[in-house]
């Protein structure tokens, strides 16, 4: 029975430890108007779609976001073969 116990609790940890790291970490905020984090839940859940937040929808309603976008990541182009 304990080696069922710890199976359990190590499922349990590493179902969290993934499902938290999936999320939206981008910070939004409305420059020079005060408001709630009530406020800021609704719009959230109001522009969430098919569980992605839709960045136009929340421009749209006056957020910025505070995040910076991080660039794409391209392969390196590939070495070129020539004499020195």
């Amino acid at each position: 029975m304990p080696t069922r116990h710890a199976f359990f609790l190590l499922v349990l940890l590493l179902g969290s430890t993934f499902g938290c790291a999936t999320g939206d970490e981008r910070r939004w905020q409305k420059v020079g108007v005060e408001y709630t984090t009530a406020e800021f839940n609704r719009d959230v859940d109001a522009c969430t779609r098919n569980k992605k937040l839709d960045d136009e929808c929340m421009k749209a309603k006056g957020w910025v976001s505070m995040s910076p976008d991080r660039p794409t990541q391209t392969a390196p182009p590939p070495p070129t073969r020539g004499r020195y």
